[in-house]
Formats: C-alpha cells, structure tokens, sequence
C-alpha cells in the first residue's frame, strides 16, 4: 500500500477509470480456501486518504504484474482475480479510485467499508466474492 510520499512522488497523473475496465487484486495462499478467497482477502489498508482495497487497474498492469509486485512473498504464494469497475462501483459505499504510486501507475484503491469495525455488512463482501474471477489460480500451498 503506497504511503503519503509515494503518492505526493508519483510522476503519473490520476485518472477517471472507465466502468468497463477491469482491476486486479493479489490473493495471498491464506486467503483462498476451497478454490475460493475468503472473507479476509477483501480488506482495507493503510491510513486516512490512502486507505483502501489495494489494486491494479488493468489499463497499465497484466495478472501476472500484478502477481509479482509484492515485495513481501513470492509471486507463487498468490492467486489473482479480476473485477469490473462497475461491479465493484454498484456495491453499495464502494468506488475504484486511480491512486497512483510512484512504482506503480496501475494502482487504484477500492474505497468504502468492507469489515464490520468499519461499519460494513458481511454482505458486502459476500458481492466482492461474487463478482470476482480467477485470473490466476493459486496452484499450492507453500511449505
């Protein structure tokens, strides 16, 4: 999740994201159960006006990016899914924001609440399960 610097340094400009395009979003192997993510794979991070679901906007990045971006593990300890924008934009206190990083012009925030601390129902990420597909499956279970 890029901090205030990365954004405030970013040389790309920020963008209106079309409906119809897609985002991409890292499923760590923790969070898939049963071929599925589960609940926990949909959660916000980071602070104040960086907070945010975390992902790639498809205009600038592949599943694959994607997957390798991490810094913390492995690409091979991730799955990838997909999600159209408007999807994502029609389930309720949700929208996709272009939020560039200075590594990273494909980054976008999916704002809203999406845990019950913040207020959210568990409805709301039972529609993020359900508009999201596999891109890249998640193929083992690291050691």
């Amino acid at each position: 999740m890029a901090g205030t610097d990365d954004i405030a340094e970013s040389p790309w400009p920020v963008e209106a994201i079309p409906d119809a395009d897609g985002v991409y979003m890292r499923i760590v192997h923790q969070h898939i159960e049963n071929g599925l993510p589960t609940f926990a794979a949909f959660r916000n991070h980071g602070q104040g006006e960086d907070r945010g679901m975390s992902t790639d906007w498809s205009e600038y990045s592949t599943p694959a990016a994607t997957r390798a971006r991490s810094d913390k593990r492995p690409p091979a300890d991730y799955g990838v899914v997909e999600m159209i924008v408007e999807s994502v934009r029609q389930i309720p206190q949700q929208d996709v924001v272009h939020a560039t990083e200075s590594n990273n012009r494909a980054h976008t925030n999916v704002k809203g609440p999406k845990s019950r601390r913040e207020g959210a129902s568990d409805e709301i990420r039972l529609r993020f399960l359900q508009i999201c597909h596999w891109v890249i499956e998640q193929q083992t279970s690291p050691a």
